[in-house]
Order: structure tokens, then C-alpha cells, then sequence
């Protein structure tokens, strides 16, 4: 069972240079700098940054056109839609660029911001898995003109997401988007949240079928939620940075425990807090891989990871994706790399 803290929160600007270490502010001070905002979720950040190219005009229609990444969920392609038209090949109508950091690895961001340079395209990285990952020192989330996270994702928070951004006058316009939407409704979205939680952390959940509905149903409506709770705000500031440190901690013990078998050199040796590991071994192999995971109660398979790190030419290839979450203890990732281990050197 999860532990759930409901400690008084912290004034929200308090949490801001607390939990992420004073290099975002609430609105830009000096050119160049990049703001922070919390909002109600990742897919609420999306709305807001759509929304608001849509209201200074970038985007003139739901047919301007967002470039997207080959592999992405289908709920963000979906929630794209509601304010433009998402393409995997840029055209004339072409707008922006959508950057998604697959399991929290960086993409070829030098190469994506020289073509929309090229091309005039305002760059959304896509940060919901990489809430605390680095390209060339420098931490993703503040290479682009938008970014947007989802905290939620990594660790109990209820419902919380983020967004960072340039321009001054986005700040202002989200505190009038908010300002028009009912409170009532990002209560309801937490008590969802909060019940889903104690019911998937049960040995046995209860009413599986109807708490899946209820979570599709939950999902569909984050993105009419743009205003944070305090609660949230407060629960991340307090778990999120320990949640982060071990996942930084689990990849490195896992790149030392397996460097001579090769299954992790495509990926970065530093500056990644991974929402997941994608470790790379043959196919026979990964088979073995995951059926040997699921023996141990690790529910697993095999997905597929772009290897270029870069949606304008991706080379997609399937990996075994590993657990690195909070909720694993050492004991037991210890013994998912021994599994690895194991499986990796021996083919069926």
C-alpha cells in the first residue's frame, strides 16, 4: 500500500524553487529564461499550450498542422486534434513540432531545432516521462519554446501536470483560461485518482471493470481541468524528488550490473531519470526476457524505442522495457537485474 501524505501545503511559489531547484519561474524575468506553472495534468498542458497558439494565431485551425512522432499514445494524438491537425511529415501548413523524450530520453534536439528553425516551427517538448532528464547538460523542458509535463505519471500526486514557456503573456492567459473553469471538476478527477490508487495497489482490486471505465472516463476530462490542487502540488514537492533519485539510481545500478552485455549501451550513462528502462536484446532473447520477468511478478513486454532519438528520421526498434519505479524496492530490482542478467546470456 502506498503511503499518502496530506501534509498543510506549502505556498505554491515555495514549492516552485523548492522542487525544481530555482531554475524555472513562475513567468520569465529576463529574455530567455523560461517560466513554470502547475497545471491539472499533462494532457491539461497540451490544451493550454494549443490553446493558446490558437489565440495568438500560430495555429490559425484545427487544419494547421502539428508535427508529430511516429509512436505516441492515442490519447495525446487525440487531445492534438481538438486544436490542430497532426502529421508525421512537415508540409507548408506545418506549424509546430511536437518532442516526445520516450521513457525520459532525450531526443536529437540539436538536429529538431535546427529544422524547425529552418522551417519556422515552435517547439513542444513532450516531457511527460522525462520530468527530470538532461540533453547536453542542459534539462529538457527548456530547449523549446513550451514544454509540457505529466508529475502524476511518476508518483502518487492525484492529477498534476506542468508547463514551461517564453513568453511572458502565456502566464496571463492561463490564469484566465482557469478562471472560467469549475472547481468541481478537478475535485471530482482527485477523489477518482485517489480511489484508483488504493484500488491498484490491492492485492485484488475490486470492480476492475468498472474502475477501468471510470479511469477512461476520468482520462477523457483532463484536459478541461487546467487548475492544480495545492494537495497535488504539495505531494510531489514531497515525494517527487526521492521518486527521481532512484530512478536515476536503479538505471545506473543496472548499466554497471549488465555493461558487458551490451543491452544498454544505446542508451545515455548519465542525466536520465528514466520513466522506464528500454534494454536492448536479441529477439529470442527478449522473449525469454519477459517470461522469465513474469514468473517473478514483473508484468512486462516488448516495445518498440526509437534508437536515432529523433522523430524527423526514427529508427524504431523492440526492447524489453524495464520497471525503475519507487515502488520496486532494492531487493527487488536486484533480482530484476539478475533475471536480466540470466536471460540475456542464455537463449531458449
Amino acid at each position: 500500500m502506498h503511503t499518502i501524505r496530506l501534509e498543510r501545503p506549502p505556498e505554491r511559489r515555495d514549492v516552485q524553487i523548492a522542487l525544481l531547484a530555482g531554475f524555472m519561474r513562475r513567468v520569465p524575468e529576463t529574455k530567455g529564461e523560461p517560466g513554470f506553472r502547475f497545471l491539472g495534468s499533462g494532457k491539461a498542458a497540451i490544451a493550454a499550450v494549443l490553446g493558446f497558439l490558437r489565440r495568438t494565431g500560430i495555429l490559425a485551425s484545427k487544419n494547421s498542422e502539428v508535427l508529430v512522432p511516429q509512436w505516441l499514445g492515442i490519447p495525446v494524438y487525440q487531445q492534438i486534434t481538438n486544436y490542430a491537425f497532426p502529421v508525421l511529415s512537415c508540409t507548408a501548413r506545418t506549424r509546430a513540432v511536437f518532442v516526445y523524450h520516450q521513457y525520459g530520453f532525450p531526443q536529437d534536439m540539436d538536429r529538431i531545432l535546427d529544422f524547425a528553425s529552418t522551417n519556422k516551427l515552435t517547439v513542444i517538448e513532450d516531457c511527460a516521462h522525462a520530468a527530470d532528464s538532461f540533453y547536453k547538460n542542459q534539462r529538457l523542458g527548456t530547449l523549446g519554446e513550451y514544454a509540457i509535463y505529466s508529475f502524476s505519471k511518476f508518483t502518487f500526486c492525484f492529477a498534476l501536470g506542468g508547463v514551461s514557456f517564453r513568453k511572458a503573456d502565456f502566464s496571463g492567459y492561463l490564469d484566465s483560461a482557469i478562471k472560467r473553469q469549475p472547481r468541481l471538476l478537478r475535485s471530482a478527477i482527485n477523489l477518482f485518482k485517489l480511489i484508483d490508487e488504493f484500488n491498484l495497489s490491492d492485492d485484488r482490486p475490486r470492480l476492475p471493470a468498472l474502475m477501468t471505465r471510470g479511469r477512461i472516463a476520468a482520462y477523457s476530462l483532463y484536459g478541461e481541468s487546467l487548475a492544480p490542487s495545492n494537495r497535488a502540488i504539495a505531494l510531489w514537492a514531497g515525494n517527487g524528488p526521492e521518486e527521481l533519485a532512484t530512478r536515476r539510481r536503479y538505471f545506473a545500478h543496472l548499466r554497471d550490473r549488465t555493461r558487458d552485455l551490451g543491452i544498454c549501451d544505446h542508451l545515455e550513462t548519465m542525466g536520465v531519470a528514466p520513466y522506464a528502462i528500454p534494454v536492448r536484446v536479441p529477439d529470442a532473447k527478449a522473449r525469454l526476457l519477459v517470461a522469465r520477468l513474469d514468473e517473478e511478478g514483473i508484468h512486462t513486454g516488448i516495445y518498440r524505442f526509437d534508437m536515432n532519438r529523433c522523430l524527423l528520421e526514427p529508427n524504431f526498434a523492440p526492447c524489453v522495457l524495464l520497471p525503475c519505479h519507487g515502488g520496486i524496492s532494492g531487493a527487488e530490482f536486484d533480482k530484476i537485474v539478475e533475471v536480466v542478467r540470466h536471460a540475456s546470456q542464455n537463449a531458449t
